[in-house]
């Protein structure tokens, strides 16, 4: 896969995504029942708290940082032994080539020289 350049310039600007006060209390008078569950009525002096796009992109990264950061990462390597699909029957050059584009080998070589390297 090659290089990938994102550019952030001005990405707060062009999301801003505003439902003002008047708009939302149209929405919450109309008779449509999935209109009305969406905007429900507001209570007596009560604001509509105005959350840009940005913002609410800005917390959903935030969630999923979050919920990365409190998993243990582990990653499972399937080999595929044959191209038959046939139990039992293993193709040596096939495995052969794919633990050397998994980098297995060194791996495995670092893990006999006592490096910490665990295999599920």
């Amino acid at each position: 896969a090659g290089s990938v350049e994102y550019s952030v310039s001005g990405f707060l600007a062009k999301n801003t995504d505003l439902l003002n006060q008047d708009l939302y209390e149209i929405c919450a008078a109309s008779s449509d029942s999935l209109t009305q569950l969406l905007f429900p009525k507001l209570q007596e002096n009560q604001k509509v708290k105005i959350q840009s796009t940005g913002k609410k992109f800005r917390e959903q990264l935030k969630q999923l940082v979050s919920k990365l950061n409190s998993t243990m990462t582990h990653y499972v390597r399937c080999i595929k032994p044959n191209d038959e699909q046939v139990p039992g029957t293993f193709n040596g050059r096939k495995i052969n080539v794919q633990f050397e584009a998994m980098a297995m080998l060194d791996s495995i070589s670092a893990g006999q020289k006592g490096f910490k390297h665990r295999l599920l």
